[in-house]
């Protein structure tokens, strides 16, 4: 077996160091990105407890935690995670807002967000992607 030439080794541990330094910023990047974000909730207004305009049965619970609870005459009918950001599914927008919710086998529902208690209307406003379909809701208050 031949043997490495010192500046061959040298050049290759070189490499080596620079490629571990690079996978270990972008991993810590990534994590900061991530981070980041949870803690800077766009909308931080929305965690309150929202009554449907349409079918006042209807409340979405948000809490900071990053959890809605979905009742249906006062009768909890999911638990399930959200969040917001620029993407959602198949939409993407630097300039608009999307709630994702997230049920606990996978399924996601898209929404566009309108408006979260805009000039403190206690309104919340979102709509569907799927289907174009808008939702008010009103804040409820205590």
């Amino acid at each position: 077996m031949k043997k490495m030439s010192s500046s061959v080794t040298k050049t290759l541990g070189a490499f080596l160091l620079l490629f571990i330094f690079y996978v270990d910023n972008t991993v810590a990047q990534t994590q900061t990105n991530v981070n980041a974000y949870a803690d800077e909730n766009p909308f931080p207004e929305i965690t309150a407890t929202w009554v449907n305009e349409e079918d006042s049965k209807s409340k979405w619970v948000f809490t900071s935690s990053g959890e809605i609870h979905q009742y249906y005459e006062n009768q909890l009918v999911s638990t399930s995670n959200y969040s917001i950001s620029h993407v959602c599914g198949e939409s993407t927008s630097p300039e608009l807002y999307f709630l994702k919710i997230t049920a606990s086998g996978g399924s996601e529902q898209c929404y566009e967000i309108n408006g979260v208690n805009a000039n403190n209307s206690g309104k919340l406003s979102i709509t569907l992607t799927a289907n174009g379909e808008t939702a008010l809701f009103d804040k409820e208050q205590y």
